[in-house]
C-alpha cells in the first residue's frame, strides 16, 4: 500500500459521510415535521371540533354501555340467586 493522498477515495469518503449526514438530518425534520403537524391537525384542523365531539360521544357511548352491562350481569345474578333460593 502507498502512504500517498489519493483525492478519489477521499472525496468517496467525503460523499459518504454526506450523504449518512443528510439522510439523518433529513429523517430528524421528517419526525419534527410530522409530530408538529399532527399537533395541529388535532388542535387547529377544521373537522378537529367535529372530530371532538365525536369522540366525546363516543365516550358517552362506552359509559352507557357499561352501565347496561353492570345493570345485566347485576339482573343476571338476581335471577340465579331467585332460583337457588327457589329450588
Amino acid at each position: 500500500m502507498e502512504d500517498t493522498f489519493d483525492p478519489e477515495r477521499m472525496s468517496r469518503r467525503i460523499a459518504s459521510v454526506m450523504t449518512l449526514l443528510l439522510f439523518t438530518v433529513g429523517l430528524g425534520v421528517a419526525i419534527w415535521f410530522d409530530r408538529k403537524y399532527e399537533r395541529w391537525w388535532k388542535e387547529n384542523h377544521p373537522l378537529a371540533g367535529v372530530r371532538r365531539k365525536r369522540e366525546r360521544w363516543k365516550a358517552g357511548r362506552q359509559r352507557q354501555l357499561g352501565i347496561a352491562s353492570d345493570i345485566t350481569q347485576g339482573l343476571a345474578e338476581l335471577t340465579t340467586e331467585l332460583k337457588r333460593q327457589r329450588g
